[in-house]
């Protein structure tokens, strides 16, 4: 609900939303329209963010489950915002503005096993998902997919079994349409598992010597590792 997510009159860029609950392998999940999502914009004059999300998640989490649906803004909102986000007037927008746009929200629960191997699961069904949203609807001949996976879900150097059932999704899409219709995924900066790290220089033992790191200027906290 996000006021970047919208158009100039004040309705909803989504498509459609996936908000996933478990079990993952029965379709688990509330599937939201456009018209949905508008229902909720339109409740905003006599609720908050935060009150119209917990009333749409009372049903689909436990009470006690911690999860970020409970928030008006997330990671998920400022990657999103990063990838396809748009001022609702301003003409310099209007192309960003006519892009549809889908959204899965992975359940609380895929998030607490730190291995990653129950989010693989889900993040696959939200994959084909969003193929099927796309593709099967005529929403779009083009589907850009960003993914930011954290430290979580395994490897990302291309190694695990979610980045090889990915790249096979990306191949069955290019055969299936021929080349009419594309899949590309994006994945966030710094998700490199086997690196752990997004800078690095070389240091002589038992020497002093300065050095200077540029850093986005939006890091507050800056992790100084292997220093010793």
């Amino acid at each position: 609900m996000h006021p970047r997510f919208r158009n100039g009159l004040g309705e909803t860029r989504f498509a459609a939303a996936m908000l996933q609950t478990l079990p993952a392998l029965t379709n688990g999940g509330l599937e939201l329209n456009e018209a949905d999502i508008n229902a909720n914009l339109s409740q905003l004059n006599n609720a908050s963010e935060e009150e119209i999300y917990n009333a749409r998640c009372t049903d689909l989490y436990d009470p006690l489950t911690l999860h970020s649906m409970r928030q008006s803004a997330t990671h998920g909102t400022f990657m999103l915002d990063l990838a396809a986000g748009a001022d609702p007037l301003a003409n310099d927008d209007a192309a960003m503005r006519a892009v549809p746009l889908l959204m899965v929200q992975l359940p609380p629960e895929a998030f607490d096993d730190t291995s990653g191997a129950r989010m693989q699961t889900h993040i696959l069904q939200g994959l084909c998902w969003m193929i099927h949203r796309t593709f099967a609807t005529n929403l779009s001949d083009e589907l850009v997919l960003n993914i930011s996976l954290g430290i979580t879900a395994g490897a990302k150097n291309g190694k695990s079994f979610l980045s090889q059932l990915i790249k096979r999704e990306i191949e069955r899409v290019a055969q299936h349409y021929g080349g009419r219709k594309t899949l590309e995924i994006v994945f966030a900066y710094g998700n490199a598992y086997d690196e752990g790290l997004i800078a690095v220089h070389p240091w002589l033992l038992r020497r002093r010597a300065p050095f200077r790191l540029h850093c986005n200027p939006m890091i507050t906290q800056l992790a100084l590792l292997n220093c010793a």
